[in-house]
């Protein structure tokens, strides 16, 4: 763990973590910071963790109305160019967010949107404060040939892996729970979701359609109402996305404590009661420890036992051991370092669950359904989908040759 607030950060990422820190953490203690400290500041490194991370926005903002002396002027044109093309792009998934919400509307489908814009009006107020390269819309499985032949008539298109696949199939089976579109004119990108994550995660999945009333809020964007999230169905969600990514975006911290900044509209019997029974209790455990760690934030009293789980202490150290060890994100040996750490950081997650045959059953569907990699190497007809478990053996093993050849060359 960490022995002081920042003290095994690389420095460039501490000083992001540092800017990006939301008002209600007290003093992120940049008050002490003078020029002659970021004497030591690799400019370019600073940016490539902003952009990594997703800070940016907040960088700019916090750093413009308070600390611009620190910063180099040519970096914060950089951070002001970053923050003006997010802002365009905001308004733009903004706009496809209303249209998408009030044709379902109109039509009668049940739609829920959660993270993108939606999520940052309601966390910072401002939708230009986070950054989103797409949008996130829950349905119910049932309405998706409705809201497919939507997206397909507004001139989106399915992305690869799945343009060529039987997409009705996809939403049949366990394999995926979400499809994406792309507007080629637009460039904006939408997910449409009919489970929050795949079905084999079952343990970890919340039907937020059930109590429907109890799990959403209602929000307006560009004077139309938008329904999202509950705040404790959202904490829930961002907690689980963020530990199974390994927290590659810091992001998703501020966003959590943006949340926990009014632990009153979190129904804490509820989190809890969900945690438990899906097996999340280290996941939130771990949360708060990063929380705690990297933004000097106090927990409420409800997460603070979780953090004393040791599977949560392990799955949080595993992420600040990766945070504070990998210093350039530019240098080549970033990738292969992080599938190293990811490769382990999953198998750590897999042992959350309680049982051994919940860790054999999801190794069992990992191993037979067709990856994104496999759709990627050959492309089938709609027609002979289900042909990729048959051919899921010998394409496993030509990435593997693959892979194999690749190693023996660099070597």
């Amino acid at each position: 763990m960490y022995v002081g607030k920042y003290c095994e950060l690389p420095a460039e990422l501490a000083l992001v973590c540092k800017l990006s820190s939301p008002s209600h953490f007290g003093t992120n203690g940049l008050d002490s910071y003078t020029l002659c400290e970021t004497d030591s500041i690799d400019w370019k490194i600073f940016l490539e963790f902003c952009t990594i991370h997703r800070l940016y926005p907040l960088v700019y903002t916090n750093a413009r109305e308070k600390y611009s002396t620190i910063i180099p002027k040519a970096v914060m044109a950089e951070l002001k160019q970053l923050y003006i093309v997010n802002s365009f792009q905001m308004d733009i998934l903004s706009g496809e967010l209303v249209r998408i919400i009030h044709a379902c509307s109109e039509d009668g489908i049940g739609v829920l949107a959660y993270k993108g814009p939606a999520l940052a009006q309601v966390l910072y107020g401002d939708i230009s404060l986070r950054v989103s390269k797409d949008l996130d819309v829950l349905i119910h499985p049932t309405d998706f040939p409705k809201v497919h032949s939507l997206m397909i008539s507004w001139g989106y298109s399915v992305t690869t892996p799945y343009e060529n696949a039987n997409l009705h199939s996809i939403i049949d089976s366990d394999s995926q729970h979400h499809i994406e579109y792309i507007h080629p004119l637009k460039m904006a990108r939408v997910e449409i979701h009919w489970r929050l994550f795949e079905a084999y995660e079952k343990p970890y999945v919340f039907d937020a359609f059930q109590n429907y009333t109890n799990n959403h809020a209602t929000i307006f964007l560009q004077g139309f109402p938008i329904p999202i999230f509950s705040p404790t169905l959202q904490f829930i969600t961002l907690c689980f996305h963020g530990s199974k990514h390994m927290w590659n975006r810091m992001r998703w911290l501020v966003d959590i404590s943006m949340i926990l900044h009014n632990p009153a509209t979190l129904d804490w019997s509820q989190i809890l009661q969900i945690a438990k029974e899906s097996d999340l209790l280290p996941i939130l455990g771990q949360t708060t420890i990063l929380l705690a760690k990297i933004f000097n934030f106090s927990p409420p009293q409800e997460l603070r036992p979780l953090m004393d789980i040791p599977k949560a202490i392990r799955l949080a150290q595993m992420v600040l051991r990766k945070y504070s060890i990998i210093s350039n994100p530019e240098a080549d040996h970033y990738f292969s370092l992080s599938v190293r750490l990811d490769r382990k950081y999953r198998t750590l997650i897999y042992e959350t669950r309680k049982s051994k045959s919940k860790q054999f059953k999801l190794f069992l569907v990992r191993l037979i359904r067709p990856s994104k990699s496999d759709f990627e190497m050959i492309r089938l007809p709609r027609i002979m989908f289900p042909l990729y478990f048959i051919l899921r053996p010998i394409l496993i093993i030509i990435r593997m040759v693959r892979k194999v050849k690749i190693s023996s060359q660099k070597g």
